[in-house]
């Protein structure tokens, strides 16, 4: 079987290098004689998906330009040092964003023997940053319809380097990457499912210090953003949910949202009060609070926190007493902004400690946001 497809490459390979040579010969024919003079005969290795693709080809001299020039190569959009065949260099580029892995794109194409720096450059060469809030169709949303917009920050290590005094790899600075995503609830074809999904859902990022913009002008990018993803995004009512850090709960009052408290950070926090220190009936105070939590019931839960919790968790929650008050309105489905930043973020990055240039990262999730937000798999 192995044998075969070796026989077969060849062969394609074989039917490629004359379609080249003959496409070559026709450039020859159809050239302007006075510009371009014939000088003599080149070899060219081209790294194609089916293994090593030699051909000669016909070296030019520019009487215009005053320079050495190969027809074919400017045909072929082949660049002086590029080797990597235009249409396998494309197939690499279809796997930004799938979440493979730069050995698992190598073993894609097994005889064109690519390296990992291959990889890393074709996905450096990528500009795709326009793509990344691009959507093929528009959800048309009704009058004072729900739109949850949930926000959270991930924090990557990018452009690690090897020290030349001393051979181990040195940790770059943490970038961050804000991650915003949008929905309009649950899916209702999930609601008696045990893992429910969400609705008309949209995301997006801001990486790097040149998108480190403050929480108003964040304001207005999420408002055009909304605008971009959905139609009559001016009548609808907005949600805003977070983790409770101040700047989330900003956003809400500059966007004039409804603020929604995180009740996976809450009751974090509230398990640091009651279930991790020697607090006589810690189990029945910690229910206590949790019921006073999850029904709204912000004065009530301040009164316990104030007996058992420290200051900063008291602090946390009384600079979140809307966050609290909001949690039993009928439109709180509680905030998955830790679940996108995984599906957009980690699971594309890959877990673990990983190696980035910061223009692969963002070339990465640009790929990656376009692919979710227009439903393309991976």
């Amino acid at each position: 079987m192995l044998f075969n497809c070796r026989e077969e490459f060849a062969k394609i390979l074989k039917t490629k290098k004359l379609e080249l040579e003959r496409l070559d010969y026709e450039l020859l024919i159809k050239r302007d004689k006075r510009r371009y003079k014939l000088i003599r005969l080149a070899k060219r290795c081209i790294v194609s998906e089916f293994g090593y693709l030699k051909i000669n080809r016909r070296v030019y001299f520019d009487n215009f330009d005053k320079k050495y020039v190969k027809l074919l190569d400017v045909h072929l959009n082949l660049n002086k040092y590029v080797k990597i065949d235009p249409d396998l260099k494309a197939k690499i580029e279809d796997q930004l964003g799938s979440g493979k892995k730069y050995k698992d794109i190598i073993d894609m194409f097994p005889n064109a023997h690519l390296s990992l720096m291959t990889i890393s450059r074709i996905f450096k060469s990528v500009e795709n940053d326009k793509k990344r809030n691009e959507v093929t169709k528009k959800v048309l949303l009704k009058n004072n319809q729900v739109v949850y917009i949930f926000v959270d920050d991930a924090f990557l290590n990018v452009d690690r380097f090897r020290s030349k005094k001393r051979w181990k790899y040195n940790r770059g600075k943490d970038t961050k990457v804000r991650v915003i995503s949008f929905c309009t609830g649950y899916d209702k074809k999930t609601l008696n499912l045990k893992r429910k999904k969400l609705a008309n859902k949209r995301n997006t990022f801001l990486i790097g210090k040149n998108e480190n913009i403050s929480t108003e002008a964040l304001s207005f990018k999420i408002y055009e953003l909304g605008c971009n993803f959905y139609e009559n995004f001016d009548n609808a009512h907005l949600v805003v949910g977070g983790d409770g850090a101040t700047w989330i709960k900003n956003l809400a009052n500059y966007l004039e949202a409804d603020y929604i408290l995180d009740r996976y950070h809450a009751v974090r926090e509230l398990k640091k009060v009651f279930l991790n220190n020697s607090i006589k009936n810690s189990e029945t105070l910690f229910k206590t609070a949790l019921s006073y939590f999850y029904k709204g019931m912000y004065e009530e839960l301040i009164q316990i926190l104030e007996i058992f919790a420290c200051n900063s968790i008291l602090k946390y929650f009384k600079n979140n007493v809307k966050g609290i008050e909001n949690q039993n309105k009928t439109w709180n489905i509680g905030v998955s902004a830790e679940s996108v930043v995984s599906g957009l973020v980690k699971s594309t990055l890959g877990y673990g400690s990983k190696i980035f240039s910061f223009k692969v990262i963002k070339n990465i999730l640009n790929a990656r946001n376009f692919n979710l937000n227009n439903n393309l798999g991976f």
